[in-house]
Parts: C-alpha cells; structure tokens; sequence
C-alpha cells in the first residue's frame, strides 16, 4: 500500500503552483502584423516594399524587402503579453534585402520605435547576424544596430537576422511598436557643396579684409 506524507502533498502543490505561475507569466507572442506600408504615420514606408511570413510555432518570422530608394521600409510588431505582467517574448526575424536604389550602400540601420503601449516596457535587439557576410562591423545597443565596414552593391541581395525581445510591466498586455529599417551612403555630392561653401566663405573673408585695406590706404 502506498503511503502519500504531508510532506509530498505539499511538495507537488508547491511544484504544480509554480508550474502554473510561470506558465502565466511567461505566455507572451509576438508578430509581425506589417511590412513597409502601414496605417502608423511614426512609420512611414518610404523605400519600398516588403513582404512577411510568421511562424508561430517557431517564434519565426521570414521578411524579404526591396528598397527602390534611400527611405525607410519599416517593420511593425505586436506583442501579447500574460495578463498578470512581467512576460517575455523573443521573435527571431530573419530577412533578405535587396538593394534597387541605384546606388551602392556602405552602411545599414535599424532602429526601434513605439506606436502604442500604454506603458514602459522593455525591447532590445539580440543575436543580431549577417549571414552574408557583407558588413564586418555590426554594433548592436537595446534600441539601435548599426551594420557598416562593407558595401551593398546596387542590384544585389544581403541577410540579416536577429531577435526582437520584449519584457512587460504588471498591467500591461498589448504591445505595438515598430522597428525603422534604412541604408544609408557617402554623399561625395554634399562633400563637395561643403568644400564650395567654405571656398565661398574664405574668398569673402578676403576680399573683405582685401577691401578694408584699401580702405585705409584711399584714407591716408
């Protein structure tokens, strides 16, 4: 005959209580609910287009984007957290970008923005890769990836990848935010408007000064 103690009744209600308790408070999903065009003026898509796949058994999601020119393709998300707060999310987003700019890239960004919490929560970029090899620098803080040390020649495809992790505060459960998505270049053009500016400056300040002397020695 089998003999239940005290002492066993006790240790698997405290295991099936915190089985219970994490299962709340750890159930949280996150999506990918758009990809370039959007109903959020914050993210306006003005480089192109893009298309998404979710897998949600996965927490997968596949993103394949064509930038037409220097804009933003932006990536909106949402987040279902527990009801009772403190839940995490992870979403593993990998992409594939193609550059039909017509001009080559030296530098790739992405950057996280809010649409609507209601609250503080927390987000930040990990695991972030390029699979292509294309940049050698990638510098990843919370809210900011930076993928520069390479080129993006135009025509050509590159891959990225990376986690979307998300922890909520007590009281809140729907997430909504954003991540902005855009390359950018070496505007020789600009450098060279600059170099003219201040030819223009110094050529003024001399014949200013040129016409001060004159000046004084017409006076003299």
């Amino acid at each position: 005959m089998r003999v239940i103690t005290m002492k066993s009744r006790f240790m698997g209600i405290f295991v099936l209580s915190a089985w219970l308790v994490g299962m709340s408070s750890a159930v949280a999903t996150t999506m990918i609910t758009h990809v370039g065009d959007n109903p959020y003026s914050k993210f306006p898509a003005t480089g192109g287009t893009g298309t998404f796949t979710n897998s949600n058994v996965a927490s997968q999601a596949v993103v394949i984007k064509d930038f037409s020119s220097l804009g933003d393709i932006p990536i909106i998300l949402s987040t279902s957290l527990s009801i009772d707060g403190n839940g995490t999310s992870s979403l593993l987003i990998n992409e594939r970008i193609t550059n039909h700019t017509g001009i080559d890239w030296t530098d790739f960004h992405l950057v996280f923005g809010v649409i609507d919490a209601g609250a503080p929560f927390t987000f930040a970029f990990q695991n972030v890769t390029n699979s292509t090899g294309d940049f050698s620098s990638i510098v990843t803080n919370p809210n900011l990836v930076t993928f520069s040390g390479g080129t993006i020649p135009n025509g050509t495809t590159f891959s990225i990848g990376f986690n979307a992790f998300v922890t909520d505060t007590p009281g809140l459960n729907n997430l909504l935010y954003g991540i902005h998505e855009f390359p950018s270049v070496p505007e020789p053009s600009s450098v060279a408007l600059l170099a003219m500016g201040s030819f223009g400056l110094t050529g003024y300040a001399l014949r200013r000064r040129f016409g001060k002397k004159k000046a004084v020695k017409c006076s003299l």
